[in-house]
């Protein structure tokens, strides 16, 4: 039961993350006025970064007081190349096709 509240909740906070990036997007779009093809390759550039730190920091956490500076790196398990590949994969369509249609709609309502 406890398992099913916490999936729920994973996808709720999921599919806001997706609304958000998409708001976003069409924010930025609609209200920016470079041309077409550079707000296209914008959307594509910050996604692949996304997908680059998320890939990267795949298994680990960090963990301790910011302020002091005690921030301290925890592994929790090491993935295999193909696990952290189809991680970062998975992040950058998600975000890369969401951020996508958000410009486009943004670039559709500046006219």
């Amino acid at each position: 039961m406890e398992a099913a509240v916490f999936d729920a909740l994973f996808l709720l906070f999921r599919t806001l993350a997706v609304y958000w990036v998409f708001s976003f997007s069409r924010s930025l779009a609609s209200n920016s006025k470079c041309r077409r093809l550079k707000a296209y390759l914008w959307a594509i550039g910050v996604s692949g970064f996304i997908a680059l730190m998320c890939w990267s920091s795949y298994g680990t956490h960090t963990e301790g007081d910011p302020v002091p500076g005690g921030l301290e790196t925890v592994v929790d398990f090491v993935p295999t190349y193909a696990e952290r590949n189809k991680h970062g994969i998975f992040i950058f369509v998600a975000i890369g096709l969401t951020s996508l249609v958000g410009t486009h709609m943004g670039l559709k309502d500046r006219g």
